[in-house]
């Protein structure tokens, strides 16, 4: 999360390019992508965030990446977050903003909330077969 201090030291840093190269930092470098939800919704780019974050709501929904079900008894909920991201055109003009709901797994307890662990993998001898 920005601190005030960090602000202070990245506008600091700007003005120190500004400076060296005369005058010209490109435009990605002056964008700061928001931190928290809060952020998002605070800056001159409210709008194009809350678009992400629409397209990213429509994505998950269509491709059904979740069930509403019973918390079972005992177990903890995993919260999420929402990460922005500003990508750019090789000129360094904005080309998309980006929106991700993620998981927060780092709070799940091994044991408790989960007791194993699944990662598809592909055999090497496999893909041959798969590309017809």
């Amino acid at each position: 999360m920005f601190h005030n201090a960090d602000v202070e030291n990245y506008d600091q840093l700007l003005e120190r390019r500004k400076k060296k190269h005369g005058g010209l930092v490109s435009y990605q470098e002056t964008r700061k992508e928001p931190i928290t939800y809060q952020e998002a919704f605070q800056g001159g780019d409210s709008v194009q965030w809350k678009e992400a974050m629409e397209n990213e709501s429509s994505s998950l929904k269509k491709n059904q990446t979740r069930t509403l079900t019973e918390l079972p008894a005992g177990k903890n909920v995993v919260g999420c977050k929402w990460v922005f991201k500003i990508k750019y055109k090789p000129d360094g003009s904005v080309d998309l903003y980006k929106a991700r709901l993620v998981a927060k797994g780092y709070s799940q307890v091994y044991g408790v909330d989960f007791s194993e662990t699944f990662s598809p993998v592909m055999k090497k001898s496999t893909w041959p077969s798969l590309k017809g």
